[in-house]
């Protein structure tokens, strides 16, 4: 097998089915073989029904998977797990693929044998919604060799393929991160793909492999909602990795928690408001206090038992 695309989903079956007839549209070439996996993680809603009705329509490279622990993350490997590809790509139950996506994933990793995980852009399917959550740069590069900037990653997760054998060296996402985890801390796509580059793997982010997100027009709760839970996602991954005494991400840590200090601190003697920085800090903040208390140090675990 070629390639298996793993999908997440809760709740989400109108979507998910739009999802589904763009991966159904896909050009690969003559002989590629491919899946499609749709992991249900715990959905109430037709999501089952969507999925046997796409197989019934003649779609037969389709697997459908339960997996009743909720987390994002926690579907994700029950699909990774179960997938026989020897390419794991990945993208979003509210995504529209381009028609070359599949085909675009495997003649990259045709053609560069030292490929090991590839990203690429993100567009807004409804083009009148809040530019949130996308890539869209045009310019090809090779992310292991630049700075890793979890406050602005140039891959994320709805848009990703990995060789297989990364999950065995690196180990699978981390199910304290994600949609559906206990905080809803969005952070699984950076944790997972910083280490992929701190192992020294390539990680090349190309701009032929097309996505585009499928929110229809998000509101400005919703834009706030979006930005909250991904800071404190950033936040428990600084907290994770500074844990473990990363010098890397304490740095990432320090620049981007000056630079929002400078820019409050700025702002306060100008007369201005500083809100945005003070709404950034907190969020921060909060981020780091959920990842240590459910992962504190040992000195403090008698006196901090973990959060369930």
């Amino acid at each position: 097998m070629d390639l298996s695309v793993v999908i997440a989903t809760y709740n989400r079956s109108g979507s998910l089915a739009a999802t589904l007839r763009s991966l159904a549209g896909s050009r690969v070439t003559a002989g590629s073989l491919w899946e499609i996996i749709i992991v249900d993680n715990n959905s109430t809603d037709q999501t089952r029904a969507v999925v046997e009705c796409f197989v019934e329509s003649g779609q037969q490279n389709v697997r459908y998977l339960f997996e009743p622990q909720q987390g994002k993350s926690v579907a994700l490997n029950t699909g990774i797990r179960q997938a026989r590809g020897r390419i794991i790509g990945m993208t979003d139950d509210d995504c529209i693929v381009d028609s070359q996506w599949i085909a675009s994933i495997l003649q990259e990793y045709a053609s560069d044998p030292d490929l090991a995980a590839i990203g690429g852009r993100v567009g807004l399917y409804n083009r009148m919604d809040e530019p949130m959550t996308v890539r869209t740069s045009k310019q090809r590069s090779v992310v292991s060799r630049a700075p890793f900037e979890a406050s602005s990653p140039p891959i994320i997760g709805c848009n990703m393929a990995f060789k297989r054998e990364i999950f065995d060296v690196i180990g699978y996402f981390d199910p304290d991160f994600g949609p559906g985890s206990n905080h809803h801390l969005v952070a699984e796509d950076v944790d997972f793909l910083y280490r992929v580059c701190k192992k020294g793997f390539k990680l090349v982010y190309s701009p032929d492999l097309i996505v585009y997100h499928n929110h229809g027009r998000r509101t400005d709760d919703d834009r706030e909602s979006v930005c909250r839970n991904y800071v404190r996602g950033r936040g428990a991954f600084y907290c994770k990795h500074v844990l473990r005494k990363d010098g890397a991400v304490l740095k990432m840590a320090y620049w981007e928690a000056l630079g929002v200090t400078k820019s409050f601190a700025r702002k306060i003697f100008a007369g201005n408001t500083a809100g945005r920085e003070m709404i950034l800090l907190w969020n921060l903040g909060i981020g780091v206090i959920y990842e240590f208390r459910t992962h504190p140090p040992k000195i403090f675990q008698a006196i901090m038992p973990k959060v369930k």
